[in-house]
């Protein structure tokens, strides 16, 4: 039996909800209402304006809880409550949202020829943003100066009541989560760089900056906002330059022992094959990716690519053995992680659609029983999925403790 495909991005559920409700078995008093200060912004950030009603079912608070959380959470200014604009007859709930311009992070999406800097508010919103186009190889160095001036730059147009509470990066390579360390980006020329240090050290700021790779953070955002938000399963391959996967597991991303899980791209599919940037043969990476598809078309460089491709029977053509090595991929992923759905991002979702045939031919190899259950998604954050996710990480402290978190920038500040 074939797997789901759905080509066109779905609208988003929200099985994540579910997690709000971990035991608080022998916490104290304090951490309670910490957890249920998270638990409610938490709500509002992922899932736009709410109700009191609709907070109260989604967290299993009471109406009374929930009010005076509300209240704590006006009083630091970030939610406030208004009439909902469609009033109905009777005495109408109040509608809680994310208070403007009041809190924001600094997302950074490090790619191999040019870095983006943008300020995120609360609620994913994207307030401004900036570019910067820099030689492939460019130095760590001169990544974090381009960062800190592109950043200061942005946030000369803020209020003046705006608070950054974090910042957060992604990085096509291997990075160590706990302290932003590079182990190895090969399509940077990167390795071993401390670069989370490294940019808090430019921006000056005692912040912590939380570096992650850059397809973990395209899984994260889809699954917190895009195409996979009710599914707990989710395997999202993102394929540019590189090719990166991002793993969902029970609902949370999964990087491994030491964050450097997810390496798809250098699965060994062809070991006959070429010879990757990071030293091996034959990885994904080299049959899916940018050059392999720019081969292809018949493309001498990446500049000539336009995308999305033209959907004519000779790209289909050309682009057939692109389509086979990704399905023969997939069904090794399919048979490892058994998810519930793969999300396609950058490049490969522009290929996707004009290989589907010959891809999920090639994804027949997959156990019957996992293929069976599996539905293929086109992400459908597009360009912005890094950003997004690299801001969502960048948020996790606030989210994690609002008002500990607020007190403790107002008391280094």
């Amino acid at each position: 039996m074939p797997c789901h495909v759905v080509v066109l991005p779905q609208a988003a559920g929200h099985s994540a909800d579910h997690q709000m409700a971990r035991s608080l078995a022998g916490a104290t008093q304090d951490e309670v209402r910490q957890h249920n200060l998270a638990s409610v912004l938490r709500l509002v950030h992922l899932r736009g304006s709410l109700s009191r009603s609709e907070i109260s079912a989604a967290t299993g608070l009471n109406r009374s809880t929930v009010g005076a959380l509300i209240s704590n959470l006006a009083a630091s200014g970030l939610v406030f409550e208004h009439q909902p604009e469609d009033r109905t007859v009777g005495r109408p709930s109040h509608v809680v949202a994310i208070t403007d311009g009041r809190v924001y992070v600094i997302a950074v999406n490090v790619a191999v020829e040019r870095t983006e800097v943008a300020l995120v508010e609360m609620g994913g919103n994207i307030r401004a943003r900036a570019i910067v186009e820099h030689p492939d190889g460019d130095t760590p160095e001169n990544v974090a100066h381009n960062i800190k001036k592109l950043a200061r730059s942005l946030q000369s147009s803020l209020p003046k009541r705006a608070v950054c509470v974090g910042v957060g990066i992604a990085i096509p390579g291997v990075v160590r989560h706990v302290d932003g360390f590079v182990q190895v980006a090969p399509n940077l020329e990167w390795q071993g760089i401390a670069f989370g240090k490294l940019v808090a050290k430019k921006l000056k700021t005692s912040l912590s900056v939380a570096v992650a790779n850059d397809a973990d953070l395209a899984a994260l955002a889809e699954h917190a906002r895009g195409s996979s938000t009710e599914f707990t399963h989710v395997v999202t391959i993102r394929g540019d330059v590189g090719v990166g996967g991002g793993l969902i597991i029970d609902g949370r991303l999964m990087s491994g022992a030491g964050g450097y899980g997810g390496e798809v791209g250098h699965m060994t599919v062809d070991p006959a094959g070429l010879t990757c940037r990071c030293g091996g043969r034959g990885c994904w990476e080299t049959t899916v990716g940018e050059a392999a598809v720019c081969s292809a078309l018949g493309l001498s460089s990446p500049a000539e690519l336009v995308r999305p491709i033209a959907d004519t029977p000779e790209n289909r053509m050309r682009l057939e053995p692109v389509g086979r090595w990704f399905g023969i991929g997939l069904a090794n992923i399919v048979n490892i992680l058994n998810p519930e759905a793969v999300v396609v991002a950058g490049l490969l979702a522009d290929v996707f659609p004009l290989t589907q045939e010959v891809t999920l031919e090639e994804l027949d190899r997959a156990i019957d029983a996992a293929r069976e259950q599996l539905t293929v998604r086109i992400a459908k954050l597009g360009s912005n999925a890094v950003i997004i996710g690299a801001a969502e990480i960048a948020f996790a402290s606030l989210l994690e403790d609002p008002l500990g978190h607020l007190a403790a920038i107002a008391e280094a500040s």
